[in-house]
């Protein structure tokens, strides 16, 4: 007998893509659903071979070769039984139990459980047929006003548990099923008062939970909402006893909560057609977004997400190498949610494992923010998601100040820390260097001040002259360049009255950059006179300062001006993370254009007087960086 339990080998089956391990020693082709090729076991010109991973097998019509990924390591790589299980066990994230030989009793309990798969089949099937008796009508009701359609409540088996505990045994027994199988299978518990057993789940909406090989494993129970309840004449609950939310079935032979993910088996297959893995939060966000034409919606079952379920979803995402997004509340305990999540993930990511971090406005949830602002809104939550690194960033300088030294060495050292986590060494190469890139820039300004001496002057005698004759050259500017430079400018203004982090770099950016336009440019003082501290708790006291201040209607007229197409961060919706990027990008194109103008004038001036000063200026400004 085998040393690994059928449960162990189904685990790994689960975990790793058969076309994926075929592919690395054979050449395949698509064919529909499938992939086909040369058969490997016998000579053959035309492709008789065909691997399916739905059903997680190979065969070949030709030679009659037959098996799963295990079966494939063995007969193709020469190698024995153990080594093969514990090469797909690596690859799977699987950890190898403690070898022992199976026993009769393990081969009983296998028996066991395939009895038990088709119990809970036969369980769902039933739990369906409920949601459309006459007498359930009020669950079927509040599943249509939700928005489910009939299809989709068909595509995820959606029922429900009707009040007596004693309808579903006594149908099950009908089956043929015995007591002890309802108890082990968690749908039904023991009575404490005579031991006969009685529905677990009652006066619910269900949601079978299926393995991503579509067998059903558990299920959740929604309780109808009080106003649903009063409304068709429930009778209220005893002794002011208020029942969770939702149920789930207790962990069992053929459910583990922290390695399964509800909708995971229909995902698989639209992973297939191109849908990305979105991870939401409960079963009717689920079944809202796949109604919205999101198909890729999964949710971990009540829990934060595991090891076990993060790499099942990067496996659902390997089908069609989309990046998975991770869709957390835009609240407190969402960002919270997303900083366990991100340590989770950090130390398994890869150039070919990572995921994104989208926030849904803060209130909402998939669900009613496709019934109040549409699918497209909750698109484009999806479409600006973050990714792994920009949220690392973020997530940790977002709202703070660096000041002081110890400051800026805790940042670094935060990051530094996250990023060591990474067990992939190209990857966290990388990481490394976009930390280094991003704390140089955000640090730009602490540095130049370090440059300088006690009377303020730069130490350097050749750097103030070139950053003066760049100021110069931008005030002798014309055409177009000179407009873009004034468009540049006006939206580091209105970012900076916007967004926090922005006004607190204004002063070193902005201070010796002056407006052609004596509006904008007295609005430019106005904020360079401010002291920023009074604002770094609420912006809206700096918007009702520069209203009374008179300025409000030089902002409101430069907003209407049509620079969403050069700052869409300035749109009402803009995101701090966008406007921050931006802002960098802002300020390099603007050094750009004054250091093409300061060397277009120090040619000309070297052509006009061959001094060694003015060859000098051209050679140090060429060295000189457009930074």
């Amino acid at each position: 007998m085998s040393k690994f339990t059928p449960q162990f080998l189904d685990r790994i089956r689960d975990n790793v893509t058969l076309s994926d391990i075929i592919r690395q020693r054979m050449k395949l082709t698509r064919a529909g659903r499938e992939f086909k090729g040369c058969c490997p076991f016998h000579k053959e010109k035309t492709p008789s071979f065909y691997v399916n991973d739905d059903k997680q097998f190979y065969h070949c019509f030709g030679c009659g070769a037959h098996g799963d990924a295990i079966r494939f390591i063995v007969e193709h790589d020469n190698v024995p039984f153990p080594e093969a299980v514990e090469q797909l066990a690596d690859k799977a994230g699987v950890a190898m139990p403690v070898e022992r030989q199976q026993t009769a009793a393990d081969y009983h309990f296998e028996q066991v459980r395939k009895g038990l798969y088709e119990l809970m089949e036969d369980a769902a099937h039933w739990f369906t047929q409920q949601l459309y008796a006459p007498e359930n009508k009020t669950f079927l009701d509040y599943l249509t006003d939700r928005g489910a359609s009939n299809g989709m409540l068909s595509s995820f088996m959606i029922g429900c548990a009707p009040m007596d505990g004693q309808a579903l045994p006594t149908y099950l027994r009908s089956k043929g099923y015995d007591d002890a199988q309802m108890i082990e299978a968690g749908l039904c518990r023991a009575s404490k008062k005579d031991g006969k057993p009685y529905a677990f789940f009652r006066e619910r909406i269900m949601f079978p939970v299926f393995d991503t090989r579509g067998r059903v494993v558990t299920f959740g129970g929604r309780i109808l909402p009080d106003h649903v309840r009063n409304a068709a004449g429930f009778p209220p609950h005893s002794n002011d006893f208020v029942p969770p939310k939702y149920i789930n079935g207790a962990d069992s032979s053929l459910f583990n909560k922290s390695a399964t993910l509800y909708g995971a088996y229909q995902v698989r297959k639209a992973s297939r057609e191109g849908h990305t893995p979105v991870v939401v939060e409960g079963y009717l966000d689920v079944i809202a977004c796949h109604e919205a034409g999101f198909r890729g919606a999964i949710a971990p079952m009540g829990t934060a997400l595991t090891d076990e379920q993060i790499q099942t979803l990067w496996k659902i995402g390997a089908y069609n190498q989309k990046t998975p997004i991770l869709c957390f509340d835009g609240d407190g305990a969402g960002k919270r949610a997303a900083m366990r999540a991100m340590e989770r993930i950090l130390p398994h990511v890869s150039s070919d494992r990572t995921v994104k971090i989208a926030f849904m406005p803060e209130g909402e949830d998939p669900d009613s923010y496709i019934k109040a602002k549409g699918e497209k809104a909750l698109r484009e939550v999806f479409r600006q998601a973050m990714s792994l690194a920009d949220f690392l960033w973020d997530s940790n300088v977002t709202g703070k100040r660096f000041d002081a030294p110890e400051e800026r060495a805790a940042l670094e050292k935060a990051l530094h820390s996250a990023v060591d986590a990474i067990a992939d060494e190209s990857t966290k190469s990388y990481y490394r260097r976009d930390v280094k890139d991003r704390l140089y820039k955000l640090f730009s300004s602490f540095k130049k001040k370090d440059f300088k001496g006690r009377d303020g002057k730069f130490k350097n005698n050749t750097q103030p002259d070139l950053e003066k004759y760049r100021r110069q050259a931008v005030l002798n500017l014309s055409g177009e360049d000179e407009s873009l430079v004034e468009t540049l400018q006006t939206i580091l203004v209105l970012s900076a009255i916007k967004f926090y982090p922005l006004l607190e770099r204004f002063y070193d950016v902005m201070a010796y950059r002056p407006f052609r336009q004596g509006d904008m440019e007295r609005l430019k003082q106005a904020l360079l006179d401010l002291d920023i501290e009074d604002y770094s708790e609420d912006m809206s006291a700096l918007h009702t300062q520069l209203e009374q201040g008179g300025y409000g209607a030089i902002i409101r007229q430069r907003e209407q001006q049509g620079l969403y197409l050069h700052a869409p961060w300035l749109k009402p919706d803009g995101e701090e993370h966008d406007a921050i990027k931006g802002w960098d990008g802002t300020v390099a194109r603007l050094n750009a254009l004054a250091h093409k103008a300061a060397l277009a004038e120090a040619t000309k001036a070297l052509e006009k007087d061959f001094t060694e000063e003015n060859a000098d200026r051209l050679v140090a400004l060429q060295k000189m960086n457009a930074v």
